[in-house]
């Protein structure tokens, strides 16, 4: 079928695409919205890169603002899984 000179099934694997787009889009920033609020997630800019010690591949460590005892320290995955 033809509707305004396109065929029917090609505008709608556009439509797919666009629609998939934005999608991809909205978790983008989404993601970025929770990184941006999680304290310990690495990619965060606002985290206190001078409190960190150590990076390993998996792992950081990195020192409290706040430290409960002393030497007291996080060992914190470079990919967090935040809420």
């Amino acid at each position: 079928k033809k509707r305004f000179g396109v065929r029917f099934e090609s505008a709608l694997v556009v439509w797919h695409f666009i629609t998939v787009l934005f999608c991809l889009l909205l978790d983008h920033k989404r993601v970025e919205q929770i990184i941006e609020q999680c304290y310990y997630c690495y990619m965060n800019k606002k985290i206190p890169r001078h409190l960190i010690i150590a990076l390993g591949e998996h792992t950081y460590l990195m020192l409290p603002d706040r430290p409960l005892v002393d030497f007291h320290c996080y060992i914190v995955p470079v990919e967090v899984r935040c809420p």
